[in-house]
């Protein structure tokens, strides 16, 4: 059910930026906030235990000493390689993404790949969200506050241009991982927890002045 939750909330983004025009990342982050204040209204302040559940099993399951999630993230990560890479629909989700206007020109079915790509992105976001609350094993309307500001960081240092166009998903993935390990080091360093912050909108800012200048340069 949960899944299908995401799938249909990621569809509806899609349908909202077809119908009224807006852009994107606006769309998504009004939203975002939107979605966030129902999940506090149906679940409230109080946590919700998930003991013995399917959900707890699917974060918690260990296979030759490896956790299920990590197969799953291979998984997704495989088949968003060859279909980005691979397929005619990767190719125009590429071309959409660097300029929607001649894909629109181009005949490219724009509104179709919109609602697809926001389709499966909520489907995903679904999937994590689900695995976050079996490792935590309670469901609180508040989990996952401020993730959204480290994915962000995390893609864009992976490679992929706020300006569409470009991108890759094992960049993603190894960008997410650098956060990891410099969150891990300055806990080990024992650092103030606002100091997080910080060293995250550096990198933030790092990788966006780079990106510019990179396209920037390919325009030249």
């Amino acid at each position: 059910v949960g899944l299908l939750v995401g799938l249909g909330l990621g569809i509806t983004n899609g349908l909202l930026i077809n119908v009224l025009k807006i852009n994107a990342f606006i769309a998504t982050l009004a939203t975002m906030f939107a979605f966030r204040g129902i999940a506090w209204k149906m679940v409230g302040s109080s946590d919700k235990a998930f003991a013995d559940s399917p959900v707890m099993y699917l974060a918690r399951t260990e296979f030759l000493g490896i956790g299920l999630p990590v197969y799953l993230l291979a998984a997704v990560a495989i088949v968003a390689v060859v279909v980005l890479n691979r397929t005619p629909v990767g190719r125009q989700l590429f071309a959409m993404g660097g300029s929607p206007r001649s894909a629109v020109e181009s005949g490219l079915p724009v509104n179709r790949l919109r609602i697809f790509a926001f389709g499966v992105a909520g489907l995903c976001s679904a999937l994590a969200g689900l695995i976050i609350i079996g490792r935590v094993g309670t469901l609180q309307a508040g989990l996952g506050v401020g993730f959204e500001f480290t994915v962000i960081t995390a893609v864009v240092l992976g490679g992929t241009s706020l300006m569409g166009g470009r991108g890759s998903v094992v960049g993603s993935i190894l960008g997410a991982i650098l956060l990891v390990v410099i969150d891990n080091g300055l806990n080990l360093i024992n650092a103030s927890i606002y100091i997080y912050d910080v060293v995250k909108g550096g990198i933030l800012i790092i990788a966006v002045v780079i990106d510019v200048a990179l396209m920037r340069r390919s325009k030249q």
